[in-house]
């Protein structure tokens, strides 16, 4: 199953269930990336220009997040430590973009991202957080 198809299924079978019951939700993204190529510096593809990422910062206990916007802005190039806002962003715009999946911009958050101190391929995805409110 590929992205696309992920996100699909994840609003078919479980957000039009909550939207249907009427549940307040808010879902929050959050890229990561592994240590490898720390001094790479890649250049923007032309179709994925994120010139600038809006995301909630980590709070000072680095556990919890803050729940004001922080921005990062990416010029021509980004390196390792751009990479999981970066794949964050480019699954939040998949959301916003799909004919399939509606998400209401208010609803959709991006967490600030990590890079994991050590070289695991394992830390290159993106995780989506699914937050009900009461």
């Amino acid at each position: 199953m590929n992205y696309n198809e992920s996100l699909s299924a994840f609003d078919r079978d479980v957000l039009r269930i909550i939207r249907n019951n009427k549940k307040e939700y808010e879902i929050f993204v959050r890229g990561s990336a592994d240590l490898s190529n720390t001094d790479f510096k890649k250049s923007l593809h032309k179709y994925y220009k994120f010139n600038s990422i809006k995301f909630l910062k980590h709070s000072d206990n680095n556990v919890q997040y803050e729940y004001t916007e922080s921005e990062e802005k990416i010029y021509e190039s980004y390196s390792n430590r751009n990479l999981p806002n970066l794949r964050a962003q480019f699954i939040v715009n998949q959301m916003n973009e799909s004919d399939e999946v509606t998400y209401p911009m208010t609803k959709l958050h991006i967490l600030d991202g990590t890079v994991t101190q050590k070289y695991n391929p394992n830390d290159r995805n993106v995780r989506i957080y699914l937050y009900i409110k009461e």
